[in-house]
């Protein structure tokens, strides 16, 4: 271990850095905290230039080091944080005038952009502002045909990134944030204009046309759909046409990763350059010349795929092992690793809570090392199967780093993932040579359709073949774990890594110490959920959706079951339920009852019930009230009299305001799960 933080000083500078960034993330901005920083840090620094002559200070100067990166990690997070514009009030209406920074995204019901903030006008003034903002425009032509650099003037109304307000769903409000964006806003068709378009210079602008000209390449060989949707993003790391069901076949059977460009994708272009440009390896000169030349291809490629920060990140990392061979410097190649990581957290210190930052270091340093080592275990003669084993080595240490991550993010395991790389990572290498030949060639008629043919076909084998192997029983395993198992895993990876690399005892009791903790942890999990309950309307401007589970009996009022099963899948895994009895909602009179721990539940969908007389209201103790139903205080005086009132988040602001008043006006508990979030009740122990 002394030997390995002797060659690779970054790495312990990059833990510092990374500590001192997750403390920010943690516990916030406290200046006392960063003083105790760095006056324990000044302390030692003195300390060290005391007694350097009389004893042996060198940990002391290391312990220095250290915090003094812990702390320059945390005020780089809080500084990059701070930069975020936050508007003074939520909900802020006026006229924006803004510029887009990427080309439009068609999505199912709308179409998104995302712009920069230049300017904001109200009834009574004008200002500058800065920040950067999504919009959610109505679909049609005008949108589509929108492009960067565009300036618009909108009439929207800006809201800050929200949690979801749901139970163990994905907090895309923080996401966003975390990127820098500060405001989401929807504006319909006639209230946005285009007002112009910036003219000048902009390297990242210049890019994005770049990849939609080689888009435009794809489009005009006859390459649509789902082929379309996969060569894009496996190659220019375009995945705005990836459908949900295309994404979620490539998820289950374990080849997602082939759906984005990152280290894997970056690492065969940087091999395949290797491979071309060998004929330089003829004298010093000319090997650097070829280093060189693979950096500028690199970046080159990085600027055609629009410079985005995945990309980039990716590039970024393997030019650093080609500027070591320039220098001809012999460094650790996990130095160079963790120097490129280092720099990144540096310019961005939010890439380490990025899923694809984590992902990327974490697969490929755990191929650097344990492929080798999986591989040394069988000797094959027969080439073929020497080339599978091989590829099985890759795969099974890829899945050593990054399986972690993805159970603990996504919460599921591929069970075929093994078969699912055989069928995706050769393909996806041969589409990639074959779209970069297709790229150079295309203006050559016939040897273009050719091209073009095979290109599309080999996209079909793969497509298809993970589509068989998503058919397969069990194709995936449901999986929750929380940070303190996260870590325990990743303990347990490294005990094992130790273990390959010279056998003790020590690091056998590691080893079973953590995965006994885990496994210990699952039980726990297990058994103080075995008679879990609860209540929960979601809150979601799609579709409707309530899930109540009594004595691990789970059923689900929903009128999507596909998004709703997307929203509430991880819910289910964290308290390790059975899957639900589905109840559709009634589409006559929009009325759906039910009993919950002895309480009475009407959702109402519709206002279908005023259509009807009543002689006196129905007592019920809880009122599920959706868009479909008109604000009247009649509903309350002739048809329904709860204890209880909860509104859904698709109601709109309007009527959610005349709800609240009537709620108030007759004495009724009221819940708006738009403002509050979902509405969770938990059984009474009675």
């Amino acid at each position: 271990m002394s030997d390995f933080l002797l060659k690779t000083p970054f790495f312990r500078l990059l833990m510092a850095l990374a500590i001192g960034i997750g403390l920010y993330v943690a516990i916030g901005w406290s200046v006392a905290g960063l003083a105790v920083f760095v006056g324990v840090s000044l302390s030692l620094i003195i300390t060290y230039l005391l007694f350097k002559k009389r004893t042996d200070t060198n940990h002391i100067s290391g312990i220095t080091i250290m915090l003094i990166i812990l702390a320059f990690g945390y005020w780089l997070a809080y500084r990059y944080d701070n930069a975020i514009p936050r508007f003074e009030q939520n909900n802020k209406s006026g006229i924006f005038a803004v510029e887009l920074t990427q080309y439009p995204i068609e999505k199912q019901r709308s179409v998104l952009v995302y712009a920069d903030l230049i300017q904001y006008s109200d009834s009574s003034s004008t200002e500058y502002t800065k920040g950067k903002i999504v919009l959610y425009l109505q679909k049609d032509s005008i949108a589509m045909s929108l492009k960067s650099g565009d300036r618009l003037m909108v009439a929207t109304t800006i809201s800050l990134p929200e949690p979801t307000g749901n139970p163990d769903e994905f907090d895309f409000g923080r996401h966003l944030l975390r990127k820098g964006i500060c405001g989401i806003g929807y504006a319909s068709t006639d209230s946005w204009k285009r007002i112009g378009e910036n003219r000048g210079f902009s390297l990242l602008r210049v890019a994005q046309r770049c990849r939609m000209y080689t888009l435009d390449i794809l489009s005009d060989m006859n390459i649509t759909g789902d082929e379309f949707a996969v060569i894009s993003a496996l190659t220019l790391g375009y995945t705005d046409a990836i459908s949900p069901e295309l994404n979620d076949s490539f998820a289950l059977t374990g080849a997602s990763h082939i759906l984005s460009v990152s280290g894997l994708h970056v690492g065969v272009i940087y091999i395949m350059l290797g491979m071309l440009l060998a004929f330089l390896d003829k004298s010093p000169r000319t090997t650097r010349l070829k280093w060189i030349l693979i950096i500028a291809f690199l970046w080159f490629y990085a600027f055609i795929t629009g410079l985005s920060p995945s990309v980039s990140r990716s590039v970024f990392m393997f030019s650093t092992f080609a500027l070591a061979k320039i220098i001809d410097r012999k460094s650790s190649i996990y130095n160079n690793i963790f120097f490129s990581a280092f720099v990144l957290l540096i310019i961005n210190p939010m890439w380490l809570l990025n899923v694809g930052f984590q992902l990327s270091y974490s697969a490929l340093l755990s191929i650097i090392y344990f492929q080798p080592k999986i591989y040394n275990l069988l000797y094959v003669k027969n080439k073929f199967i020497d080339y599978c084993w091989s590829l099985t080595s890759v795969s099974f240490a890829a899945q050593l780093g990054a399986a972690p991550i993805c159970i603990y993010y996504f919460h599921q395991f591929p069970n075929y993932f093994l078969l699912a790389n055989f069928i995706g990572v050769p393909l996806s290498g041969i589409i990639i040579y074959l779209d970069a030949a297709l790229l150079i060639i295309h203006k050559m008629p016939i040897v273009s359709d050719i091209i073009s043919f095979l290109l599309i076909w080999a996209t079909k084998i793969m497509n298809g073949g993970l589509k068989i192997i998503e058919g397969f029983y069990f194709v995936s395993s449901r999986i929750w774990i929380n940070m303190l198992q996260l870590v325990l895993i990743y303990i347990s990876v490294f005990a094992l890594g130790a273990l390959f690399y010279k056998i003790r005892y020590r690091d056998f009791v590691v080893l079973f110490v953590a995965l006994i903790l885990n496994f210990s942890i699952n039980i726990y999990h297990k058994i103080s959920n075995a008679d879990f309950g609860e209540l929960v309307v979601f809150k979601s401007n799609r579709e409707i959706a309530v899930n109540y589970i009594e004595n691990r009996h789970n059923r689900l009022i929903t009128s999507d079951i596909d998004n709703a099963k997307r929203m509430i899948a991880n819910f289910w895994t964290h308290y390790h339920l059975p899957p639900p009895l589905y109840w559709d909602i009634d589409t006559v009179w929009g009325i759906n009852v039910f009993v919950y721990d002895r309480r009475n539940f009407v959702l109402l969908t519709s206002s279908n019930i005023y259509q009807t007389y009543a002689k006196r209201p129905l007592e019920t103790d809880y009122l599920i009230v959706t868009r479909g139903v008109l604000p009247s205080d009649n509903l309350f005086k002739y048809y329904f009299a709860p204890k209880s009132l909860i509104i859904t988040s698709d109601v709109t602001a309007k009527n959610r305001q005349k709800f609240s008043q009537i709620a108030k006006d007759r004495n009724i508990e009221y819940h708006s799960i738009a403002k509050s979030g979902a509405f969770r009740l938990k059984p009474d122990n009675r």
